[in-house]
């Protein structure tokens, strides 16, 4: 069930000053932290249907602090590599985004379908099967899990753990002058 509009309201109020203040003090920046608690809340609101609260509601303070502990690690290894990449969805986002090249939509998605192989024959065989499955073909993890033949977690746990080596591969294609 999609989140409606009255409660993203409710939960970007009670949590937005908390998940804000923690989010400060631990980068001392208050213009990242903002970034990261809208970030962190839009998820919620984004991945809304496939998280299930009702048993718990504490989970979702839970489940949002976690959000935005990875989110808070990736903006200081960003911040500390001088890069403007803050995951793997904000470049494929960007380099999806029809504004990037607004006279060339050809060229555009070239550079995306390049830039994704790419990416894809980098990692070792098992990797690139996830990774085709959900940046290539979109699948949702419930989907790609039924043609791995695993269980959903399995295929959550493994995407978890792939993306900081799918982050390094962008990186490196940044520095090799490839994106």
């Amino acid at each position: 069930m999609k989140m409606s509009n009255e409660l993203f309201d409710e939960i970007f109020q009670k949590y937005y000053q908390p998940i804000y203040a923690y989010c400060f003090s631990k980068i001392f920046d208050h213009d990242g932290a903002v970034s990261i608690t809208h970030d962190t809340l839009l998820l919620l609101y984004h991945k809304y249907d496939e998280l299930d609260f009702s048993n718990c509601p504490e989970a979702c303070t839970k489940w949002l602090y976690e959000v935005a502990k990875r989110k808070i690690w990736r903006y200081t290894r960003d911040k500390a590599q001088g890069l403007p990449i803050e995951n793997l969805e904000d470049w494929a986002d960007t380099l999806a985004d029809p504004e990037a090249f607004p006279n060339d939509q050809a060229y555009q998605n070239e550079l995306y379908v390049k830039s994704l192989h790419t990416i894809k024959d980098r990692l070792n065989k098992r990797d690139a099967a996830l990774f085709d499955l959900l940046m290539i073909q979109k699948l949702k993890q419930v989907d790609a899990a039924k043609r791995l033949g695993i269980k959903p977690e399995n295929v959550k746990m493994r995407w978890h753990r792939l993306k900081p080596k799918i982050y390094d591969i962008i990186v490196q294609m940044k520095k090799d002058g490839e994106l």
